[in-house]
């Protein structure tokens, strides 16, 4: 059993050198020059979060900013392509690895529950930094998941980018077990031994996590990305949180698997969209004061304020 929970909760943790692995920390892109800081930041919980902002060097101007969200294997040293990508066109780049991966404090991952709370502490930082005139998330795999799950209680989110998002835990947990080909009298038990044991050891429950219910509450534009090939999270997940979510959207279908290279024309896509997104009007000072007043109300168990509902 425990070993079902750790393919879960405890997966591989990437372990990296910061000084190396994150490259220098003055760089130059396209003809201009950009720094790195890294900090740490703490969590709700009181864990440590490691954090790298990725910025212009010489410009005092509040640029855009996306904040990546990477997966549950994963540490912000996924965000590089991402940020060579973005900071050319004047889009600042947060990147962090979520409590319970990379070099964050944390024992468990919780695929969603947990790390849509470390979006928010990064969230709240960036604002009150002042160095941020509009915020974008952009997650993978359970980065996505959570974005999502955070962006249904933040209306102040100007884009979400998810790249293979998943429907629910509860759904990945069952594809998990269905790939053991179980009996089904040994598949429920298991699936419930599974749920009490998380909920034990890491302090939360498996079936709260569902994008699925909260994608219809987001109020901002979102840009899909699914490999086809995808055995881990099928491409029909991104093809139903599309379905119901209510806002601006585009699906972007691509070639490859769950942890493919995204190619670089569909990257240059993203930035297209992006751009026009992120230029366009910002929410009037009372929305804003409003969203506020709901992201502080936000509930651990992602109930939703119903006046954010269209």
């Amino acid at each position: 059993m425990q070993g079902l929970s750790k393919l879960i909760i405890r997966p591989f943790r990437e372990r990296y050198s910061a000084e190396k692995d994150l490259g220098p920390k003055n760089f130059i892109v396209k003809g201009k020059v950009f720094t790195r800081k890294d900090f740490a930041i703490i969590n709700s919980r009181g864990l440590a979060i490691q954090c790298s902002w990725f910025l212009p060097k010489f410009s005092r101007i509040a640029y855009p900013c996306m904040i990546y969200c990477h997966g549950n294997c994963g540490s912000r040293c996924d965000s590089l392509d991402i940020a060579k990508a973005l900071l050319p066109v004047d889009i600042s780049v947060f990147t962090f690895d979520f409590t319970g991966s990379g070099l964050s404090e944390g024992d468990y991952v919780t695929l969603g529950y947990y790390e849509s709370w470390d979006i928010k502490t990064v969230v709240e930082y960036i604002r009150e930094s002042g160095h941020a005139s509009s915020i974008g998330l952009w997650g993978r795999s359970m980065g996505a998941a959570s974005s999502i799950l955070y962006a249904s209680c933040d209306p102040m989110i100007s884009v979400l980018v998810l790249d293979s998002p998943f429907t629910s835990l509860k759904q990945v947990t069952e594809d998990l077990l269905t790939s053991y080909k179980l009996p089904a009298i040994l598949y429920k038990y298991l699936f419930q031994s599974i749920r009490e044991h998380i909920i034990a050891i890491a302090n939360f429950d498996i079936l709260e996590v569902s994008p699925i219910k909260f994608a219809q509450y987001c109020q901002m534009p979102a840009i899909f990305m699914h490999g086809v090939k995808d055995k881990l999270v099928p491409i029909s997940q991104s093809r139903e949180l599309y379905d119901v979510y209510s806002a601006d959207k585009y699906l972007l279908e691509l070639g490859g698997g769950h942890n493919s290279p995204r190619p670089a024309q569909v990257l240059e896509r993203v930035i297209e969209i992006l751009t026009e997104v992120l230029d366009s009007p910002q929410p009037s000072q009372e929305y804003l004061e409003e969203g506020m007043k709901t992201i502080r109300g936000l509930p651990p168990s992602f109930k939703i304020n119903v006046s954010l509902k269209h």
